[in-house]
């Protein structure tokens, strides 16, 4: 055995590394790639689904056929990085961009209906929130935007914080009633409200397909190597703990990859994807 062998022999693997995902089109091409972020860890599997016959003749019964029947490639990973598009690949949904904007004369409350006359009413020491969120202020020190007024036919009452209402957090649109024992219902909100992103839950009928390159550094000798897969089904195998004691949201997720239906059986790329070391 020469000196060049024995080290190769010896080599381990160690490693960290990035993915990156790219939705396909109906074609199965792929659009642009983006990095997920942190990923803590990562794993592929290869499985055959094996038919299997023993000999029926010596009396041993001895396995003496094997064939493949069906083949999987499955893998997970852990995903850390809690971004708007990472939230939508957790929740099957496409985010959405709401600018910010102004609203006058929202009326705040529950409906209470008095004599077939319906009206949002809110009582001492009730929760309410406004329609929109990220409440914004202005000035320095910063003052809130939210002004609340009654009914009060021809001259509103301005109601006054600390005394009928305490904002609890802008950021929820989540305002305590306090005294509003000497008000005309309803209460009614102005103010303007910040950029959201909205993510609908399960918004697809099919679950979406994507590319993935795992582009991967082996710390033990700093070579790298690369994974494409073609085509993949990514959907979640765990609860996300949305409340935690100590650490921070860790997402799996995994991965079910199909042929894809644009390359032909190659021994150098084959039609899952491919692995290229570098």
């Amino acid at each position: 055995m020469t000196t060049t062998n024995v080290v190769a022999n010896r080599k381990r693997y160690s490693g960290q590394g990035m993915v990156s995902i790219a939705a396909l089109d109906a074609n199965y091409n792929p659009g642009p790639f983006y990095e997920i972020g942190r990923v803590t860890s990562a794993g592929t599997q290869t499985k055959a689904t094996l038919y299997e016959e023993r000999n029926t003749e010596d009396g041993s019964r001895s396995l003496d056929l094997r064939l493949i029947q069906g083949k999987d490639f499955t893998g997970e990973f852990t995903l850390e990085s809690y971004t708007p598009a990472n939230v939508a690949l957790r929740f099957y949904g496409l985010s959405s961009v709401t600018a910010g904007a102004s609203v006058t004369a929202e009326s705040l409350g529950e409906p209470v209906t008095v004599d077939s006359t319906t009206t949002m009413t809110v009582v001492a020491d009730q929760l309410v929130y406004t329609a929109h969120q990220n409440i914004t202020s202005t000035g320095t020190p910063p003052v809130s935007t939210l002004v609340l007024t009654d009914s009060t036919p021809t001259t509103p009452v301005t109601l006054v914080a600390g005394k009928h209402y305490s904002i609890v957090d802008p950021a929820f649109g989540k305002i305590r009633m306090l005294s509003v024992s000497d008000l005309v219902m309803p209460v009614k909100a102005a103010y303007t409200y910040g950029e959201t992103i909205t993510i609908p839950v399960w918004t697809e009928n099919q679950m979406r397909e994507f590319s993935l390159r795992f582009e991967m550094i082996n710390t033990f000798d700093d070579s790298r190597f690369l994974i494409v897969i073609y085509r993949a089904q990514i959907e979640t195998s765990a609860i996300d703990e949305l409340i935690q004691e100590k650490g921070v949201l860790a997402s799996k997720l995994t991965f079910t990859a199909l042929i894809n239906p644009n390359t032909t059986t190659d021994a150098a790329l084959g039609r899952f994807g491919y692995v290229k070391m570098l």
